[in-house]
Parts: C-alpha cells; sequence; structure tokens
C-alpha cells in the first residue's frame, strides 16, 4: 500500500519532491527517503537542515502509517 501511494506521489511530478530507495528490510521491503524541500535544495552536493519522519517502527503501530501519510499529504499540498 505505501508504495502504491508513494508511486502516486512520483507520478505528480512534483518538481520539490524526490525518492529514492534508501534501504531494503530483512523481508527484501524497500525502504524509501522522501525528500521535500525547494528544488534549487535538491541540488547534489548542497548542504541542508532536515527534518526526519519515520512511522511504524513496529509492527504494532498500524495508525502512525496513516498519520504520516497525512502529513506527507499537507507538506507536499498548496497549504
Amino acid at each position: 500500500k505505501l508504495q502504491n501511494y508513494l508511486d502516486n506521489i512520483e507520478q505528480r511530478r512534483l518538481d520539490y519532491v524526490q525518492r529514492r530507495p534508501l534501504v531494503y528490510s530483512v523481508q527484501k521491503r524497500r525502504l524509501d527517503l522522501l525528500t521535500v524541500a525547494n528544488p534549487a535544495l535538491l541540488a547534489k552536493g548542497r548542504r541542508k537542515k532536515v527534518v526526519i519522519v519515520t512511522a511504524r517502527v513496529h509492527p504494532g503501530e498500524t495508525p502512525s502509517s496513516y498519520v504520516c501519510q497525512g502529513f506527507i499529504e499537507f507538506i507536499i499540498s498548496d497549504n
């Protein structure tokens, strides 16, 4: 479900969103790094301050997936 959601974001071709694989889990699931920033700051080699948001670190944390998805929707919106 998460990969489909991130695929949909990627298909929107927002110039301020960048997605790339970060690591793979023990179960061989892709874990992505989603960067949301001014396009000028996305250039390689630029130093920048970051905020890291994670969700569902443990299997029982299902609600956090929805919270994280809502957070992503907010930061990529026009609001």
